[in-house]
């Protein structure tokens, strides 16, 4: 049975990959102190594979290729050196993954999470000091059909339109004005984005080093599947656990290695909500 779920799991992608590939609109553009910011957008078809695997395969130390149509790519020139803010907003995922190649092959990742953990708009990455030359911009929508992105890149303390200008106050009605119509929005039939929590007790290296195992609480407040969990240190997994679908709470038991060591590390959720994708990061201690 499992043999003929990841063959239809395989047939899937491979369908997937047939579709003709949305490259992003420009497919290029360049920075430099007299035009500091460029833009472009585009779609992605089925990036949700393509966003957790890339999240996962990160932590593991491994690069996932950024392939069309889930994944798109812009080439960017920078004709001169200084500090770059790279940024992409879906139109309606939740988490998008942004992945800057830098010149010189190695690359920045960002997942798409908040310091806390939760979904965040926009996701963003900036690099300091860094050098002229060319660079590979990817990314890819936590969606399972086909989502838009727009994204820029600035370089130095060039600001985006946004922040140039600031409306001013509004101006005040008239007393032969009609009052202004409700703008109170109907109530949604979709479901509340669950929001995801995750306790790990007060473990000990000793104790991991035995036991191999991390015993892991996660809660949710709407049902969610394809929860995964990891423990990192220094942006490398050294712990995994994953559950098919979570309705309130479970103990999931993440696989750590031998060697584990004390410290500072970080435990990370995410999981599928339909469409959407929740997730939850915490700071967990783990003592001698």
């Amino acid at each position: 049975m499992r043999t003929r779920s990841i063959a239809a799991a395989l047939a899937a992608l491979t369908a997937v990959a047939a579709v003709p590939a949305l490259a992003a609109d420009p497919e290029s553009g360049s920075i430099s102190t007299a035009a500091p910011k460029v833009t472009w957008g585009g779609d992605t078809t089925a990036g949700f594979g393509t966003t957790f695997g890339q999240i996962f395969l990160h932590l593991a130390g491994q690069e996932q290729p950024c392939q069309s149509p889930s994944c798109d790519e812009f080439a960017l020139d920078v004709k001169d050196a200084g500090d770059i803010t790279f940024s992409v907003t879906a139109e309606t995922s939740t988490i998008s993954y942004l992945q800057v190649i830098k010149p010189d092959g190695s690359s920045v990742f960002a997942d798409g999470l908040d310091p806390e953990g939760q979904p965040d708009n926009a996701t963003v990455i900036k690099i300091k000091k860094a050098p002229a030359g060319a660079y590979k911009v990817q990314t890819a929508q936590n969606n399972l059909t086909v989502d838009t992105y727009t994204a820029f890149a600035m370089l130095g303390g060039a600001t985006a339109p946004s922040q140039q200008t600031q409306p001013g106050p509004p101006n005040p009605p008239s007393p032969t004005d009609p009052p202004p119509a409700s703008t109170t929005p109907p109530p949604s039939s979709q479901p509340q984005p669950a929001t995801l929590s995750i306790k790990a007790g007060k473990p000990s290296a000793r104790k991991l080093r035995r036991a191999r195992r991390l015993a892991v609480r996660v809660s949710t407040t709407e049902p969610v599947t394809d929860v995964r969990v990891v423990l990192a240190r220094g942006g490398k997994a050294v712990g995994k656990g994953a559950l098919a679908r979570l309705d309130k709470a479970a103990t999931i038991k993440l696989k750590v290695g031998r060697k584990i060591k004390p410290g500072k590390y970080s435990l990370t959720v995410a999981a599928k909500q339909g469409a959407r994708s929740v997730g939850a990061r915490i700071k967990l201690r783990i003592r001698r």
